[in-house]
């Protein structure tokens, strides 16, 4: 009986380290977040490798951008969500009276995009910004307005 359980632990044993050493599939992509690359365990990130990652995403070869969408008031609808074809949403929480203060602004609706044309919608409580083109460059600022 002593034998059998020894074996049957071994068994086990051979069974699990098998099963331990398969290879799993790879879903670990990149994106670039503030000039460095960072490691996104899906298969959103922009980039499928680091290396595709580096030279994207910092020096002269630079071809990501950035698109801040902003109010310059309130308009009395809430929180706007913005979503941005292909890449997701983010929302706009407040408003700038001066004007466009620059990319990465807190209250802006942000996003770091490879450079070129997408398509935006946008939506607050009881209005809807049509789909309209836009072309993102290095840091390109859209005022919403209703």
């Amino acid at each position: 009986m002593k034998k059998s359980k020894s074996l049957i632990f071994l068994l086990f044993l051979s069974v699990f380290s098998l099963i331990s050493c398969e290879e799993e599939e790879d879903d670990t992509s990149w994106d670039c977040a503030n000039g460095t690359c960072v490691e996104v365990f899906s298969s959103f990130g922009l980039f499928s490798s680091r290396s595709n990652c580096e030279s994207e995403c910092g020096g002269s070869n630079n071809t990501l951008g950035k698109v801040s969408f902003y109010t310059q008031s309130d308009l009395g609808c809430g929180n706007i969500t913005v979503f941005l074809q292909g890449v997701g949403s983010d929302v706009i929480t407040g408003f700038y009276p001066n004007g466009f203060s620059g990319c990465d602004q807190n209250a802006n609706a942000n996003f770091n995009v490879p450079k070129g044309s997408y398509t935006y919608t946008a939506e607050c409580d009881g209005y809807t910004w049509p789909e309209r083109t836009i072309t993102v460059g290095n840091c390109t600022g859209v005022q919403l307005t209703n």
